[in-house]
């Protein structure tokens, strides 16, 4: 099931949903998405990143995997699970773990994607996941 674009004065207004814990980082990242005409949904443990998944459509998730209640790697497993709501979901992992092992780990569990936190700047995040999401619906 492809999640539903809305068109606002004829332009696409796409849905993101981001997880975060630390409020700091996650004003940021609303902001700038907000600001790039996004609709955007927070979350702030894994717990409610759930409760959300299950009855909302989102185009795309930022995703930290250290969240509280219910980690990333569970929510990726969840949603790449056969029966889920979410199963399509554009996922990218936002986190501050750079160990290589760990990457390939969220990788091979779904993700489509994965951005270091203190490497990447809010704009080059939001050209990223545009590219990507104009990727998916080519």
């Amino acid at each position: 099931m492809r999640p539903s674009i809305v068109v606002s004065n004829y332009r696409i207004v796409r849905k993101i949903l981001i997880a975060e814990d630390d409020f700091y980082i996650l004003d940021i990242y609303k902001s700038a998405f907000a600001g790039a005409g996004y609709e955007v949904t927070t979350a702030e443990n894994g717990e409610k990143v759930l409760e959300l998944l299950k009855i909302n459509s989102y185009d795309v998730m930022l995703l930290d995997i250290m969240l509280p209640k219910v980690s990333g790697t569970e929510i990726i497993n969840w949603c790449r699970a056969e029966k889920s709501p979410a199963k399509n979901l554009l996922i990218f992992a936002l986190t501050n773990l750079d160990e290589a092992i760990f990457v390939k780990k969220v990788l091979d569990q779904g993700a489509n994607g994965y951005f270091v936190k203190a490497k990447i700047e809010p704009h080059a995040l939001i050209e990223r996941i545009d590219a990507a999401i104009r990727s998916q619906n080519k």
